[in-house]
């Protein structure tokens, strides 16, 4: 049943952009949802929510140009850093629409994925989530990957189950999610949202799938993700990787198919994901910031036969390098 009401003014999409000192990548994601805005048919439909995580650049510049071009509808500046997290999760009571549209500052929508997202509600109105598909390129524009993942079934829905194997850690990327606004009340949200993990969209995600049981993966790359920007979390991303994922992950697989949720591909251990547990545990900025992780990194990850496996493979090619250039 579609919950979307026009008659009472509600709309569809609600595009909820968070920001932090990107002002000229918000003025080019701006500039290109100003002119795919002009295709739309009702512009009613939309809302474009920008919130701001306390800015110092020239952020509420970037805003007021384009509050004048009727572009942005609502503008929320926090008085103070809240976090990516928080920031997020604000989505649930900032927007209005039947759908939120999670658009980082620093993605950009490709040509004509407004219409193709307005178009995926219309024709899935049953649906608690849509995974779009997208390129990956430098934040110079070049393209490092222009196909995305395939789509694995003719119709683009897939089971929760079939989707969580298909795009698995990806549903990390934010931009990539367009979700039923009553996700942001959901369990696993509530459980992982504002744990200290930085995996938000990967918990809303669940509990968008969570609604109808499965969800939608596009076949056309319809985001482009741009990557470039060193986040204060990069650090932080061997943990986000080999942990945080693979926790919540597996707890998923568990609610949707009474699994164990151990035998998954988020948790195979190749050489470099074991590489980036090394230097989690040996590299301070990148331990995990709750304390409790260790004893789940113990039991999952160092006691295992394919992790000492690899890492003596790893630990013997870094020491032969070093006796190659010494």
């Amino acid at each position: 049943m579609d919950a979307y009401n026009s008659e009472k003014g509600e709309r569809r999409l609600s595009i909820y952009i968070p920001t932090f000192n990107r002002a000229a990548c918000l003025r080019q994601l701006l500039g290109e949802i100003e002119d795919q805005l002009k295709e739309i048919k009702n512009r009613n439909d939309i809302e474009i929510v920008v919130s701001d995580n306390a800015s110092q650049d020239n952020t509420e510049e970037v805003i007021r140009e384009a509050k004048c071009k009727g572009v942005v509808d609502l503008y929320i500046r926090n008085d103070v850093n809240v976090g990516p997290d928080r920031n997020f999760l604000a989505a649930g009571r900032l927007t209005s629409g039947r759908y939120v549209w999670l658009l980082c500052d620093d993605d950009l929508p490709s040509t004509n994925s407004l219409q193709e997202v307005m178009s995926l509600i219309a024709n899935y109105s049953n649906l608690g989530m849509f995974y779009l598909n997208r390129t990956k390129e430098e934040m110079t524009e070049v393209i490092t990957s222009a196909n995305g993942l395939r789509q694995l079934t003719s119709t683009g829905v897939l089971s929760a189950n079939e989707l969580l194997v298909a795009v698995g850690k990806e549903l990390i990327t934010a931009s990539c999610l367009v979700l039923d606004r009553r996700a942001f009340s959901g369990k696993f949200t509530e459980l992982y949202g504002d744990s200290g993990r930085l995996i938000s969209p990967l918990a809303l995600s669940i509990d968008a799938l969570a609604l109808a049981g499965c969800g939608y993966v596009s076949s056309i790359p319809l985001v482009r993700y741009r990557h470039g920007n060193n986040s204060s979390w990069s650090d932080l991303w061997p943990w986000i990787w080999t942990v945080s994922i693979p926790m919540i992950l597996s707890d998923a697989a568990r609610h949707f198919s009474n699994s164990t949720g151990n035998s998954t591909p988020w948790n195979e251990l190749d050489e470099l994901k074991t590489r980036a547990v090394l230097i989690m545990l040996f590299r301070q900025r990148s331990h995990p910031k709750i304390v409790t992780d260790w004893i789940w990194i113990a039991k999952n990850i160092l006691f295992s036969r394919q992790f000492v496996t690899n890492a003596l493979l790893v630990l013997s090619k870094v020491a032969l390098r070093r006796r190659k250039s010494t």
